[in-house]
């Protein structure tokens, strides 16, 4: 679904977010999922042109900011479930993988 809520007429001028936009965000990020997935496909904005929004809106800015931060807690509750699952049957490939999610989640 395209967004037409985003009003840019010239490339210097601001973005405007509406507030479904803002939530659209928001969700995503506490859900765990990643936020530049929305900003670049859905919205059709460069991460460029969103982080200079939030300079210019401190309280989304914020509601942002702590979105991320429980988001990150939303990943890591996400990767101890996959690692306290029963995982006997993985193939190599599955294996390798959440391996690799393990030393990604120590990276965080």
């Amino acid at each position: 679904m395209k967004s037409k809520d985003i009003s840019r007429t010239k490339k210097n001028l601001p973005i405007n977010l509406s507030d479904t936009e803002q939530n659209t965000i928001l969700d995503t990020i506490y859900d765990g999922g990643i936020p530049h997935i929305v900003i670049k496909d859905t919205l059709k904005i460069s991460l460029m042109s969103f982080y200079k929004y939030l300079d210019l809106n401190p309280k989304f800015k914020e509601e942002f900011l702590k979105a991320q931060e429980v988001g990150i807690k939303t990943l890591v509750e996400k990767m101890l479930a996959i690692f306290q699952s029963d995982t006997t049957e993985m193939s190599n490939e599955e294996l390798l993988f959440l391996r690799e999610k393990q030393n990604w989640l120590k990276f965080v």
